[in-house]
This record gives structure tokens, sequence and C-alpha cells, in this order.
């Protein structure tokens, strides 16, 4: 029976990424192992089957029968608490994909509570970060960094090395929207690092995207191309159009910072085009928003609209308050480039709203100050500088240079408009000051994003010259088994003499270096016979072999067998062999 479970339990996972590959495929082999989990009675297997068949069904595009089934398992009282404790999560992520937040992360709650035994640690850090994946949409950057790093730990407790890359990377990205991004680089190339050594070469290149978006973000626009070029040269070859696509979006992003538009909308629509092909709607739909603003800087400002007003209905069935702003950010803007003040500034007040309530402060801020050049193109210089006056004590307190270099500049215009030189000539000496602080910074960024690529170039060196010495540190130890080997062979071939023993003790010690000795230094009560019994017990040697080599009989070598056991305090059930190893 135990055979039969663990065979439930092989194909169960065999079965996970075929029920993303192929949801039908994979229902049809689900219905009898769970009959079969069903029959036994093995009521772990049967739960995991039923999510998994939830999982299938969601691909299969019946999301409403996987609701149902996880619910079903939720509410059967034989099922454990782990088994339960998935179907809530499975529930939850049904929430969390129809953007019901609040409600998901009430599930996710509730699948924590029973797990608080040292043994669901690994089932309780994936829900945990479950958890700060939810948080982070919603805006509460901190709280979700938080719910990572503790999942980190949980994991590297338990020596889940590769399952932790993935908080690594989503540690990584959130570091990047705070500007901690020397952290997030780190935590990037951690990730990418785990995959290599795992030998998962296909997960260490998808992280070259995270990567590129750090770079960028420090400012390195040429190193963040060269990485997204790697990371599409990867997708085609592996022919992934999700990943092809997330590629051209980092792309697009480097030529907008690079200001070369004609290429970054050649690569938006190509990316567009991935994303449709792959039934992602959100990323189409921020891929269209981010094609608009493209087009709006090449001069195309009614055909940015057209664009916009194209998708107008997908947004409102997204239900989500982040791409709600962004879109009504690039309209606003759009209609600003038309002349359609006042359309602009509605666009960006509702904007600025769906910024508040996810408490998005630097988004909140750019959107003020659209709203100021708004008023300022409409010729209400006043209210312009009212606007700017009220959002100033916020930049300040932010801190970048970057930001206060803008709202300054503003600031200068309007008393300008207004006729108060003074004032203007004032804002303007703190606009320059501004700017080449910025302009610093940048240089700065730009110096530590080359700063950290040499630090990981030198790791890649030097690890690849540890493991050129591994190699041949390897090759020895193989050389020295043969010799060992042939050694032994010959001794069981040829008349067994002292000189041959003295040959192959020589063999021996050079393989299991100083084992003898040690051996001999722990238990100084084992006699010459007993130590040669226990080297050749240590090479894993039959019974019927040691009695060969030593010319004796097996029963002989038995009683040694037992003599050593007693000698050393074995137990009856441990192993001699792997005793004898460990010393």
């Amino acid at each position: 029976m135990l055979t039969t479970l663990v065979a439930i339990d092989r194909a169960t996972q065999e079965l996970r990424s075929l029920a993303m590959e192929n949801p039908q495929k994979a229902l049809e082999q689900i219905a009898p192992l769970l009959a079969q989990a069903e029959a036994l009675n093995y009521v772990d297997g049967v739960g995991t089957l039923i999510v998994l068949r939830a999982h299938a069904l969601v691909q299969a595009g019946r999301p409403s029968e996987a609701d149902e089934l996880a619910t079903a398992a939720l509410h059967n009282t034989s099922y454990s608490s782990d088994v339960r404790a998935r179907a809530l999560r499975f529930l939850a992520l049904r929430k969390r994909d129809h953007a019901q937040y609040d409600e998901a992360l009430r599930l996710l709650d509730l699948a924590i509570g029973p797990l608080d035994r040292e043994a669901d640690s690994r089932l309780l850090a994936l829900i945990i970060m479950n958890r700060a994946t939810i948080l982070a949409r919603m805006g509460l950057i901190d709280k979700s960094l938080e719910e990572q790093l503790f999942s980190l730990r949980l994991r590297e407790r338990h020596g889940d090395v590769l399952e932790s890359a993935t908080n690594h990377q989503n540690i990584a990205n959130l570091l990047r929207h705070m500007g901690r991004l020397e952290d997030a680089y780190r935590h990037a190339t951690r990730a990418r690092n785990i995959f290599l050594d795992a030998g998962l070469p296909a997960k260490a290149n998808s992280m070259l995207g995270v990567i590129g978006r750090v770079l960028l973000s420090l400012g390195d626009a040429e190193g963040a191309l060269q990485h997204a070029f790697q990371l599409r040269d990867h997708a085609r070859q592996s022919e992934l159009p999700a990943l092809e696509a997330e590629a051209c979006t980092l792309l697009s992003n480097c030529y907008v910072s690079l200001e070369m538009f004609v290429e970054a909308e050649e690569v938006e629509r190509e990316a567009h085009g991935h994303y449709e092909q792959t039934g992602n709607g959100v990323h189409a739909f921020l891929s269209k928003v981010t094609l608009a603003t493209i087009v709006n800087a090449l001069h195309r400002p009614r055909e940015a609209l057209e664009i916009l007003g194209g998708v107008e209905q997908q947004r409102a069935l997204m239900n989500d308050p982040n791409q709600h702003a962004q879109f009504l950010e690039k309209r606003g803007d759009t209609h600003r480039r038309l002349h359609m003040l006042d359309h602009a500034i509605t666009d960006l007040q509702e904007a600025y709203r769906f910024y508040e309530k996810a408490q998005l402060q630097l988004m909140m801020q750019q959107c003020m100050r659209m709203i100021a050049v708004c008023y300022l193109e409409r010729d209400e210089p006043s209210q312009a500088r009212d606007i700017l006056l009220t959002l100033l004590p916020d930049v300040e307190r932010v801190g970048w240079n970057r930001s206060l270099w803008q709202v300054y500049e503003l600031l200068s215009q309007c008393e300008e408009s207004l006729g108060r030189y003074k004032k203007a000539l004032a804002y303007t000496r703190l606009r320059n000051t501004h700017k080449e602080r910025a302009i610093n910074e940048v240089s700065a960024q730009r110096a530590v994003a080359t700063s950290l690529q040499f630090e990981e170039q030198q790791r890649v060196r030097e690890q690849g010259q540890l493991q050129s010495r591994l190699d041949v540190a390897e090759q020895s130890a193989s050389a020295l088994q043969q010799e060992l080997h042939t050694a032994t062979l010959r001794m069981l071939d040829q008349e067994k003499g002292t000189q041959d023993w003295s040959i192959f003790q020589v063999q021996f010690d050079r393989v299991h270096v100083g084992f003898l000795e040690r051996l001999a230094r722990l238990h100084p009560q084992l006699s010459a016979s007993e130590l040669r019994v226990c080297s050749l017990t240590r090479m894993q040697m039959s019974t019927k072999n040691i009695a060969s080599l030593l010319a004796t009989s097996t029963r002989t070598v038995e009683g040694h067998r037992l003599r050593i056991r007693r000698k050393l305090n074995i137990d009856g059930t441990a192993s001699l062999t792997t005793f004898l190893s460990s010393i």
C-alpha cells in the first residue's frame, strides 16, 4: 500500500505542470488517480488532487466548476488542515485575479490560522508570499516587503534555497519601487545565481528582466538594454511568447529612456501582440496605455487618444484602481497636448484620487504637477501657483532633486506670468541648484550600476575558477578511487600477503585520508584485523569479498563485524557502513 501512495504522490507532482500546459488532458488523468486515492482512503492525496483539479478547470475555462470544487473540499471536515488551507489559498487567488483584494486577504488569513506548526512552514511561506503579492497590488509596498522577507526567512530556515529565489525576485521588484536600487540589484542577482547554481538556465535567464528594470531605474539604460536583448533572444530560442512580451516591454522602456521613440513604438506594438496572443488582458491593456505615451512623444496626440479610446471598455472591466489611475493620467496628458485642458484637468484629478487611495505619494505628486501645467497653459498662473505651493512641502519631504527641480521651474513660470520677477528669479536659482544635484545623482547612480555589474562579473569569474579547481579535484579523486579499486582486485586475484596489504593501505589512505588513524585514536580497543575489516566495510564491500581479500571465512568476518559493533557501541538498527563513513 505504501508503494501505491508514493506512486500517487509522484503522479500528482507530474500533473502539476500538465495542468498548466494541457488542462483537458490533465483532467482526464486526474480522474482515475482521484478514484484510486479515494478507494485507499488517502485523505491528503484526495485533497491535493481536488485542488489540482480545480486549477486545471480554471485553465480549461471552467472557473465556476473550479470554485465549487474548492469550496466543497474546504467544507469537508475529514480533510487535514493542510488540504483545507490549500483550498482556501486557491479561492483567495481566484479573488485576487478579480481584484477583490480585501476578500483575498481574508481567505489567506483563514488559511494561515491552523498553520502554526513547524511542519507547515513551507505551505505557510507560500501563503505569506501570496499575501505579499496582493499587498503590493494594493499599493502597500512597505507591508508587502515585510511579508516577503518573512516568507524568505521561513524558506531559508528549512533549506528551501530554490524556492527562496522567487522571494528574492519579488523583493527586488519591491525595493526598486521604493528607490532602494542597490539592494534591489543584489536580491535580483541573488535569485539569478540560485537558479544558475541549481542548473536551471531558463529560470536564470528569466531574471534578466528584473535585473534590467533595476539597471534602468539606476539610470543605466544601456546596461538595461543589453539585458533586454539577452532576455528576448532567450525567449525566442525557447519559444516563450509571454517572456518575449516582457522583454519587448523592457526594450520599449529603455528606448523611451534614451528618447528613441520610433524604436520604442515598434517593440511596444510587438509586446502588445504577444500579450494578446497569450491572453494576458491586464498587460495588453497596460501596453496600449504605454503605446499612447510613446505616440504622444512622437507628437501624434490624436492617434494616442484613439488608442486610449480603444481600451476604455477594457479598463472598466478590470476593476483595478492602479490601472484606472495610469489610464486616466495618460489620457489627461493626451488631452493637454490637444489643448483640451478642461478634460485634462478632470482626468488628472480623478487619477489623483485613485493614487491617493493606493497611497502612492510619488504618483500623486506627478498628477498635481501636471494639473498645475494645465492651469498655466489655461493662463491661470495664480491657480497653478497655489497647487504647486501646496505640493512643495511633500516634495521637499521626499527630497528627490528631480521633482524639486520640476516644481521650482513651474513656480518660476507662474511668478513670471504674474509679473513677480524677483520671486521668479529666486525660484530659477533653486531650480538650477536642484537640477545640478539631479544630474549628479544620475551620474552617481550610473557609477553604482557599473560597480554592481563589475562585482557580479567578478563573482562569476571567481565561481568559474572555483569550478575549474573542483573539476580537477574530482578528476584526481576519481583516479585515486580507480587505483584503489585496481589494488583491491589484484589482492583478490593474487596470493595474499603482507606486501600486498601494505600497498592497499597506502592507496586506501590516499582516498580516505586519515580514516584509519582517526578510528584507532577514537577506538584504541580495536585490533589490527578489526581495523582492516572497518576499512573494507567503509568501501561498502560485501562480507564475501572481505573474506576473500583477508583469506578467511565469511563466518570469521561476521564475527569481526559483531565485535566491532560492540566495541563501537552501535545498536542493531544502525548501519555499520554509515557509522564508519561519518568518521
